[in-house]
């Protein structure tokens, strides 16, 4: 399940970022990440 939402989101934040700068992608998965392990940790 979690993978699912993972991949998910990846593609999401890739379609939308896809003609961006890659490092735009890069932060917005930095970020996404840091908020997903921020509800785990609460």
């Amino acid at each position: 399940m979690v993978d699912t939402a993972f991949e998910r989101s990846i593609k999401i934040i890739s379609n939308k970022d896809e003609r961006l700068h890659p490092s735009l992608l890069q932060n917005n998965l930095f970020l996404f990440l840091l908020g997903y392990t921020a509800r785990i940790n609460d």
